[in-house]
């Protein structure tokens, strides 16, 4: 390492020359044409980001955010149940925004309707189906709501929330 102090502030002086030597073409258009032999010819080109050209367009997949967060209702659902001691067979994300379960007992529907009106505001029951010791129930996210998330999908389209730098 240099100790010297005026070793230092000639390195520091040299480097700072040697950017104005490159920098002059793009500051001055005309140099005078006893210099123009010396200097380079070329202007350093800025970059988009520099220049303000530069434009970032964030999109979402509505269906794909929507699936997603069924599967992590219906995972949630299945805790919810069983801390509610609901008795099901099964619980499955089905096709869309929906979810299918089994009850093993028709009298778990009260606590089933229960559970997803005080826990699950977003979930309806579509449909119900008696089979042989229960229930089968497709539950479904409310129109309402899946509409709201189509809305959020239309204000992130290119023109309506894009950010220019």
């Amino acid at each position: 390492m240099i100790k010297s102090l005026k070793i230092r502030v000639a390195i520091a002086a040299a480097v700072c020359l040697a950017a104005l030597y490159f920098l002059v073409p793009t500051f001055i258009t005309q140099i005078p044409s006893p210099w123009n032999d010396y200097f380079p010819k070329e202007k350093i080109h800025l970059g988009l980001d520099l220049q303000g050209g530069m434009h970032l367009v964030l999109e979402v997949d509505s269906d794909k955010a929507l699936e997603s967060m069924v599967e992590r209702m219906s995972a949630d659902l299945k805790e919810s149940l069983m801390e509610g001691k609901v008795r099901f067979r099964k619980i499955e994300r089905a096709k869309g925004a929906t979810i299918s379960l089994e009850l093993a007992e028709a009298s778990g529907r009260a606590a089933l309707e229960k559970i997803v009106n005080d826990q699950y505001s977003d979930l309806e029951i579509a449909s119900s189906t008696p089979r042989e010791g229960g229930q089968s129930i497709i539950l479904k996210i409310k129109d309402k709501r899946a509409v709201d998330l189509k809305k959020a999908d239309c204000r992130t389209q290119p023109g309506n929330n894009s950010q220019q730098s």
